[in-house]
C-alpha cells in the first residue's frame, strides 16, 4: 500500500496577498496530484492544512481557498482515494478547533483525526492533533497500542518529539516511547 504525506500547507493564510494565497492552494494541488500520479492509495494531511489562527480566520478566504482546491478534492473522491488529516496548531485559535477541516469533514472530502483511528484495508492510521499540554499524548495514544493481528500501523501526530536536533529545546516536546 501507497501512503501520500502531505504537511503544513497552511491554505488561506490572510497575511499573504491574494496572488501568494493562490500560490499556496496551487502546490496543495499539485502535491495531491503527485500523489495520486505516484500510485497513492491514501494521503495523509499532518496538520496545519489551514492557516487559521484567531487572528486570520476569514470566511471570505476560505471560500476561496476552498474553490481553489475542490476540484481535486472531488477527483480524490471520485477515485476512491481517502484523505485523512489531523489538526495542527494553526487549525487550533481561541482555544477551539477552528472550522474549516470541519467543513471538509461534513462535506466528506476529508477524514480528521482526533486521537482516533482510519482504517484502509491492512493499514490502521491513528491521528493525535496538535497538544498544547504533550503530556496527553499518552492518554490519546491508547487506541494505536491496541495490538493488530496483521497489517500496518501507522502514527501521524503534529507535535516535536524529544531528541529531534533542529527544534530548540526550550519548545514542548514528547517522548518518542510514547
Amino acid at each position: 500500500m501507497r501512503i501520500g504525506i502531505i504537511g503544513d500547507t497552511h491554505l488561506g493564510c490572510t497575511n499573504y496577498s491574494l496572488k501568494r494565497r493562490a500560490d499556496f492552494s496551487a502546490a496543495f494541488r499539485n502535491a495531491i496530484e503527485i500523489c495520486r500520479d505516484k500510485g497513492s492509495d491514501i494521503i495523509c494531511l499532518l496538520g496545519d492544512v489551514f492557516d487559521s489562527a484567531a487572528t486570520r480566520r476569514n470566511v471570505d478566504a476560505f471560500a476561496e481557498t476552498l474553490s481553489e482546491i475542490s476540484p481535486s478534492l472531488v477527483q480524490l473522491k471520485t477515485a476512491n482515494i481517502p484523505l485523512v488529516a489531523i489538526p495542527g496548531n494553526h487549525e487550533f485559535g481561541r482555544g477551539r478547533e477552528a472550522g474549516e477541516l470541519r467543513a471538509l469533514e461534513c462535506l466528506a472530502f476529508v477524514h480528521v483525526l482526533r486521537g482516533t483511528e482510519f482504517r484502509h484495508g491492512p493499514v490502521r492510521i491513528c491521528g493525535i492533533p496538535w497538544q498544547n499540554d504533550p503530556a496527553e499524548i499518552p492518554r490519546l495514544i491508547e487506541v494505536f497500542r491496541t495490538p493488530s493481528r496483521s497489517g500496518s500501523r501507522v502514527l501521524l501526530l503534529h507535535n516535536f518529539v524529544r531528541g529531534t536536533r533542529s527544534i530548540p529545546s526550550e519548545l514542548w516536546e514528547m517522548d518518542p516511547l510514547w
